[in-house]
């Protein structure tokens, strides 16, 4: 053997994940990658680090394991199967998913003071109080506003309620750090990408792969909490101001379109916080891979192919609570769409000045944009559980939220 033995990289972390107990698995984490590996390559990968001979490795394998490890399979394990950024930084190439064009507003060191303030919220009795208050308080409000419709927003600003708005979804990235913090994981700041093609801001979790599985659900929900509690301050406002007024159209669209965006961040179908939560309370670590090779087993299973079998119960359960999950937001998302189209419509026909049709034209063509881009994702995601060729992937960072 007269290659050099690749070592696992002194800033590798690897620990057992707390997944659903099925199989071993472990992270390894390097900076902001993380990548899931059996136990089997997580013990070979730990072994480079003390040991540089092929032969002394398979050795040490066959003992570990109980099974025959030659050195030229264990070599080209090392060589071929396993990314090279685990063994070399000069390897680390741009990271892919579906968060394009990733622009960092702020970094985690300067969030550092006011994470560390915002942590105490996350307090087990603290959290659980305030959950409490935040889901009736907002539940009632949203249900209130979804009977009345827009009509009395039509004094609003809509610059003001869009600004608004902006500031409570950075609040929401703030609640996932301030999670992070919390229990020591690792994070960075958050910023600004595009989501295959829609706008939005993301935060530098990578750190929660390494909690356990109810610490990483926190980090999950912990975006909605935080959004919650700056939508408690909007409301509050909403109800002092007078009916009439401009402020009060102004707060009743940003609390309207505030709601839209936490329903839409906590459906399962997209790489949102309802994607990573229900990963997490499952144990999954590619959620839609699972998903897609249980449907393609009940798909073989009704047509009776050859060595066909249903899928466990559990994994059905599953399959059928993310469809009805992805039906209701899917049905939700674009009725909503549809009544803003329509109500955006209507506006430009009375608008009373030339800026205010501008800006009541870059609402039409926002929602318009926003439709086609749900309707491309909806289109691709059902793509991706009938296409049997369709390419599964082998891993992801769980890095931006």
């Amino acid at each position: 053997m007269d290659l050099a033995l690749p070592r696992l990289r002194e800033d590798a972390i690897i620990r057992r994940f707390d997944g659903n107990g099925t199989d071993a698995r472990h992270v390894i984490a390097v900076g902001s990658r993380h990548y899931i590996a059996s136990e089997r390559v997580a013990a070979l990968l730990e072994l480079t680090r003390e040991c540089s001979d092929l032969a002394v490795l398979a050795r040490s394998m066959s003992e570990r394991f109980r099974r025959s490890f030659t050195p030229e399979e264990i070599g080209d394990v090392l060589r071929t199967q396993i990314p090279a950024v685990l063994f070399r930084a000069d390897c680390d190439a741009p990271l892919r998913g579906p968060l394009h064009l990733r622009v960092r507003l702020f970094r985690g060191e300067t969030l550092a003071p006011l994470l560390r303030l915002n942590s105490h919220l996350l307090r087990p009795a603290v959290a659980v109080v305030l959950g409490a208050v935040l889901v009736a308080l907002h539940g009632t409000i949203a249900l209130a506003l979804l009977r009345s419709g827009l009509e009395r927003a039509a004094q609003a600003s809509l610059g003001g309620a869009l600004l608004l708005t902006f500031v409570g979804v950075a609040a929401h990235e703030l609640g996932h750090l301030s999670a992070c913090r919390r229990y020591g994981a690792a994070h960075g700041g958050f910023g600004f990408g595009l989501y295959w093609c829609l706008p939005v801001l993301y935060a530098e979790v990578h750190g929660a792969w390494l909690l356990p599985r109810a610490r990483r659900s926190v980090v999950d929900v912990a975006g909605i909490y935080f959004q919650g509690l700056y939508l408690t301050a909007i409301a509050a406002l909403w109800l002092l101001a007078p009916a009439a007024s401009p402020l009060s159209a102004t707060l009743l669209l940003t609390l309207w379109g505030s709601y839209f965006l936490v329903l839409n961040t906590l459906n399962p179908v997209l790489k949102y916080d309802g994607y990573w939560l229900l990963s997490d309370l499952t144990g999954s670590y590619n959620l839609h891979r699972r998903l897609r090779d249980g449907a393609r087993r009940c798909w073989a299973a009704v047509r009776r192919q050859p060595g066909a079998e249903w899928p466990h119960m559990h994994e059905c359960m599953l399959l059928g609570a993310f469809l009805a999950l992805a039906t209701v937001y899917f049905g939700y998302v674009l009725r909503f769409i549809a009544h803003n189209l329509a109500y955006a419509a209507s506006r430009m026909s009375v608008a009373q000045s030339e800026w205010h049709l501008v800006l009541t034209a870059c609402g039409l063509a926002l929602a318009g944009a926003l439709a086609l881009g749900v309707t491309l994702m909806l289109a691709r995601a059902l793509r991706e559980v009938i296409d049997v060729d369709a390419a599964s992937g082998s891993g992801s960072t769980h890095g931006a939220r």
